[in-house]
């Protein structure tokens, strides 16, 4: 569930990014409806995420839970980052 956190998180991210690009490049005509259909993706990208940390912050909370849940959080954020950066690789991506 943590790995699917961090993937919640980089895709609300991502969608902002996306929609200043479509922005830039959508006819003025489209934008209100552009930014309605973002807003939505963007909302349910941030329930998501408000729901896990809900869910988290809870699990950390109980019964000396919080330092295993902290090197859980690390360890999958390490994995995450490390797999990211293989794709960048894999694709060519220069940052």
């Amino acid at each position: 569930m943590i790995q699917v956190h961090i993937t919640e998180i980089r895709a609300l991210v991502l969608q902002y990014m996306v929609r200043d690009a479509l922005i830039q490049h959508s006819p003025d005509t489209n934008i209100k409806r552009l930014m309605l259909f973002s807003d939505s993706l963007i909302k349910d990208e941030a329930r998501h995420i408000k729901y896990s940390a809900e869910i988290f912050e809870n699990y950390a909370s109980r019964d000396n839970n919080k330092d295993f849940f902290y090197q859980m959080f690390e360890d999958r954020l390490r994995d995450f980052n490390e797999l990211t950066k293989e794709e960048l690789d894999r694709e060519e991506i220069d940052l």
